[in-house]
C-alpha cells in the first residue's frame, strides 16, 4: 500500500510526453496583490459527505509550495523519464512557458478495515504561469500522451474553464473493486492550471467522472473567489527558509480558512476542536514548519516554525495576543521549562516572548524561544529551537523579518541569517 500511495500523491498523469519547445510566454502585468495559490486548493469540507457521517471523513494529509525543480522531477518520473537531463529539460520548458509557482494539497480518508491505512485520496493543486498563453502552452505540452503510457484520456461530461482534460490511470495493487483507478482532471483558467485527482484505494466509493467534475467545479469557484478577494493572502507573506538539501516542510498550508479549522489525517478528531479553541477569533491561520540541519555543533536539528493569524480587526488580534502566552503556560503539553521573557524586545505593535524546552527523544532536548508579534489585525508566531539552544536574538531577528513580510503584499525579505549559515551561527553551550 505504501508504494501505491506514493504513486497516488504525484501530480501529473503518467502519460506526459517529453519536453518539446513551447512558445515563450508573453508576461502579463504582475498583480499588485500576489495570488494566494495556497488558498485555492480543496479542503475537507468541499468533499461529498456520506449519508452515515456528519462530515466527509477526510483530513489534511500534506502538501505545500513546490519548487519548479521538484515539480518537473515529479512530472518526469510520472512518465517514466526521471533522468537528470530529462528533468532539467522539462524544468527549462516550463520556465520558458512562464512558470511562476505551484501549491498542492493532499486530503486522505482512513481505511477503517486497515488501521493506519488510507482508503481514498483527493489531491488538488494550482500552478501559476506568467500569462494565459504560457499556461495554454504548458497545458498542451502536459496533455500529450506517449505510446505505452498507462494513462488514458476520458471524455468529460461538462465543459470547464478555458480547456480541460481527464486522465484515468490504473492503480495496481489497490485492495478491491473492479478496476480501481486514479482520475485526474486539469482545467486551465487563464494563466492558471488547476488540478484535482481522486483515488479510491479501498474500492468502496462510487467515484467516477461525475464526482471528479463536481470537485473540479468546486475548485474553479474557489480559484475565482481567491482571485477576486481584496486583502493579500497569508501564504505569499510567509518568511520561508529555502535552500538546497533542506527536507520538505513538515507543514505548509492553511490550518484554518474562513473561520473553519480543518481536521488532520491520522489525528484524533478532537484535535480540530482543540485547535478551534486555541485559534479563537482568527479568520485564517497558516502553518509552516521546517527542520533545518544537524551536525557539529548542533546535536539536534534546528527547527523553525511560523503560524500566521488573521483576525477580523486589530482589537480582536490584540485580545488574542494578550492571552496567548497564558494559554500555553496553563496547558504546556510536551513543553518544558516554559517561562515569559520579561526583557525581550517589543516587536511590531505589541509582542510577547517565551523561552521553552521540548523533548525530542529520551536522550535529547531542544531549547529555544517563541515570539508572538502583532501588526494591525495580524499576528505572527515565530519560533526556533534546537540543541544547543537557539539564542533569543536570532529568534527576534526572524520575527522582525516576518513582520516586514506581513507589512508587504509579498515576502521579499531574506532570512536574517542564511539557512546554510544558521547552524554554525548558533554557538555551542559550554
Amino acid at each position: 500500500m505504501a508504494g501505491l500511495v506514493a504513486v497516488c500523491l504525484v501530480f501529473g498523469s503518467p502519460g506526459i510526453a517529453g519536453p518539446r519547445p513551447v512558445p515563450a510566454a508573453i508576461p502579463e502585468a504582475v498583480p499588485a496583490v500576489p495570488i494566494d495559490l495556497a488558498a485555492m486548493t480543496l479542503v475537507p469540507g468541499d468533499l461529498p459527505t456520506p449519508p452515515d457521517r456528519a462530515d466527509s471523513g477526510f483530513g489534511l494529509a500534506g502538501g505545500g509550495k513546490i519548487a519548479l525543480s521538484v515539480h518537473a522531477a515529479r512530472l518526469a518520473r510520472a512518465r517514466g523519464r526521471g533522468g537528470e537531463s530529462e528533468v532539467a529539460a522539462l524544468a527549462a520548458t516550463l520556465a520558458a512557458a512562464g512558470w511562476r509557482g505551484h501549491h498542492e494539497s493532499r486530503l486522505a480518508a482512513p481505511d477503517t478495515a486497515n488501521p493506519g491505512g488510507i482508503a481514498a485520496t483527493v489531491e488538488s493543486a494550482v500552478t501559476e504561469y506568467a500569462g494565459a498563453n504560457g499556461a495554454a502552452a504548458a497545458f498542451a505540452l502536459l496533455a500529450e500522451t506517449p505510446p505505452g503510457s498507462p494513462g488514458r484520456s476520458v471524455r468529460g461530461l461538462v465543459p470547464l474553464g478555458d480547456e480541460s482534460r481527464i486522465v484515468r490511470t490504473p492503480l495496481l495493487g489497490a485492495a478491491s473493486g473492479p478496476s480501481p483507478a486514479r482520475l485526474e482532471l486539469t482545467v486551465r483558467l487563464g494563466s492558471l492550471l488547476a488540478v484535482v485527482a481522486v483515488a479510491d484505494l479501498a474500492g468502496d466509493r462510487d467515484w467516477g467522472v461525475r464526482v471528479l467534475e463536481g470537485l473540479a467545479a468546486e475548485l474553479v469557484v474557489r480559484v475565482e473567489a481567491v482571485r477576486a478577494a481584496g486583502p493579500p493572502g497569508l501564504a505569499p507573506r510567509l518568511l520561508r527558509l529555502e535552500a538546497p538539501g533542506l527536507p520538505a516542510p513538515e507543514a505548509d498550508g492553511y490550518d484554518r480558512r474562513g473561520g473553519v479549522t480543518f481536521p488532520l489525517f491520522g489525528v484524533d478528531p478532537d484535535d480540530a476542536a482543540d485547535r478551534d479553541g486555541l485559534y479563537g477569533a482568527a479568520v485564517d491561520v497558516y502553518a509552516y514548519e521546517q527542520a533545518l540541519a544537524a551536525g557539529a555543533p548542533r546535536r539536534v536539528p534546528a527547527f523553525y516554525a511560523v503560524k500566521l493569524y488573521r483576525f477580523p480587526d486589530a482589537i480582536a488580534a490584540a485580545a488574542w495576543l494578550a492571552d496567548a502566552p497564558e494559554r500555553l503556560l496553563a496547558d504546556p503539553g510536551s513543553f518544558l521549562d516554559l517561562a515569559l521573557v520579561d526583557d525581550a524586545a517589543t516587536l511590531g505593535d505589541a509582542s510577547r516572548t517565551l523561552a521553552y524546552a521540548f523533548p525530542v527523544d529520551e536522550a535529547a532536548t531542544a531549547r529555544g524561544h517563541r515570539v508572538y508579534a502583532r501588526l494591525g489585525n495580524e499576528v505572527a508566531r515565530v519560533q526556533l529551537d534546537g540543541d544547543p539552544e537557539v539564542p533569543l536574538g536570532v529568534v527576534e531577528a526572524f520575527a522582525r523579518a516576518q513582520l516586514a513580510c506581513l507589512a508587504a503584499p509579498a515576502c521579499a525579505t531574506p532570512p536574517p541569517i542564511p539557512v546554510d549559515a544558521l547552524v554554525p551561527a548558533v554557538p555551542s553551550t559550554p
